[in-house]
């Protein structure tokens, strides 16, 4: 079978895979009414992120440096989702009374402070990020988000590896 084929394949079902997390993030949001802390939400946003420049390496597969292009995005964003998700889960092993009690709203955030300033007031973390309000084989949503991260990592190098040894 033609590797361009399967590459292809491979990168359709993980756009589609993206959809699914974030379905799964709404529906415990609203459906089960898990409200995510400002960290939840910035990964949500790298998750689109990812969708974004996946699907568009998708749909640019026949054009060699664009679809190189998106697939170092993918390879950035996925880096950039494990440090957030890392992140994460460090602030949930940190015990909450070492944490500031809690953040303000995220839209209040947006309206009152600069990117930076908003950046590093999310980073910190709250106690509210450290809080585990669900588990599934053990593992934390932060956890979870983690390895799916790294996985999508893996996957974007994979197909990004090509690129690096085209002209040797």
């Amino acid at each position: 079978m033609n590797s361009d084929f399967i590459y292809g394949r491979a990168t359709l079902v993980a756009s589609l895979l993206t959809i699914v997390f974030l379905i799964i993030a709404v529906i415990m949001q609203y459906g089960f009414k898990m409200m995510p802390c400002p960290l939840c939400l910035v990964q949500r946003g790298v998750f689109v992120l990812l969708f974004i420049t996946i699907l568009s390496e998708y749909l640019s597969r026949n054009k060699a440096k664009v679809s190189a292009t998106f697939r170092l995005f993918s390879v950035f964003f996925s880096a950039a989702g494990m440090g957030i998700a890392g992140r994460h889960v460090w602030l949930q092993n940190t015990p909450a009374s070492e944490l500031p009690s809690c953040l303000p709203s995220l839209d209040y955030l947006i309206d009152t402070f600069s990117f930076a300033q908003i950046i590093t007031k999310v980073f910190a973390g709250s106690s509210e990020c450290s809080e585990v309000s669900w588990t599934f084989l053990g593992l934390t949503i932060p956890e979870q988000t983690f390895i799916i991260f790294f996985l999508y990592f893996i996957f974007s190098l994979i197909k990004f590896y090509p690129f690096l040894h085209q002209g040797k």
